[in-house]
C-alpha cells in the first residue's frame, strides 16, 4: 500500500510540475535541485502518513473505503484539472523564435500527459470499487484483485510510455537495464 500511495502521489506531482513548467517557464527554469528534493521528500512523507491512516482505519471498513474513495477522487480531479490546463496551453500559439525549445517542452509534456491519462484510466476501476464499497455493498474478491491489478499496472506502463515518447529516455534505457 505504501508504494502504491507513493506512486499515485508522484503521478499527481508530475502533473503539477508540468503545469508549472508550461504556464511559468521562466520561473520553472530557476527551480533548484533543492526544490525537487523537497518535493520527493513530501511524496514519501505523505505516503507514510497515508499508509498509517490506512492501517489505523483497516479495522473500520466503511471509514477505510470512504478515505480511499476521497483520496483517489482528490488525486483524479487534481490530475484531470492540471492536464486540462496543460492541454489548453498547447492550443495557444507560441512565438517562432522559441519554437525549438517549445517543441522539446511539448514533447516531454505530451509524454507525461499520456502517462497521466494511463494512470487515470487505471485508477477509475479502483475508484468505482471504493465508491461502491463505501455504500456498504460487497463486491466479489476477484473484482477487487482485477481492479488492484489495473491500479498497479500504471507503474509498469510509465517506463513503456517514456521509452516510446522520449528519445533521451530510450537512449538511457540500455544503461539502466545493464546495471541490473
Amino acid at each position: 500500500m505504501f508504494f502504491s500511495l507513493a506512486s499515485s502521489i508522484t503521478a499527481a506531482l508530475i502533473s503539477a510540475e508540468r503545469f508549472y513548467a508550461i504556464y511559468w517557464p521562466l520561473k520553472h527554469r530557476t527551480l533548484s535541485t533543492r526544490a525537487y528534493r523537497l518535493a520527493i521528500f513530501m511524496v514519501w512523507t505523505m505516503a507514510i502518513l497515508f499508509s498509517m491512516v490506512y492501517v489505523l482505519l483497516f479495522w473500520s471498513p466503511m471509514t477505510l473505503y470512504s478515505f480511499q474513495c476521497l483520496y483517489v477522487l482528490f488525486l483524479v480531479l487534481t490530475i484531470c484539472g492540471l492536464n486540462i490546463g496543460i492541454w489548453r496551453k498547447f492550443k495557444q500559439k507560441t512565438p517562432s523564435h522559441q519554437q525549438n525549445r517549445v517543441f522539446q517542452q511539448q514533447r516531454l509534456t505530451k509524454a507525461l500527459l499520456y502517462v497521466s491519462i494511463f494512470t487515470l484510466i487505471s485508477w477509475i476501476p479502483i475508484s468505482v470499487y471504493y465508491l461502491i464499497s463505501s455504500f456498504g455493498y460487497h463486491i466479489h474478491d476477484h473484482i477487487l484483485l482485477l481492479t488492484l491489478f489495473m491500479y498497479l499496472s500504471s507503474s509498469f506502463i510509465n517506463p513503456v510510455v517514456y521509452a516510446t515518447r522520449i528519445p533521451e529516455f530510450k537512449q538511457a534505457m540500455p544503461n539502466i537495464v545493464c546495471c541490473f
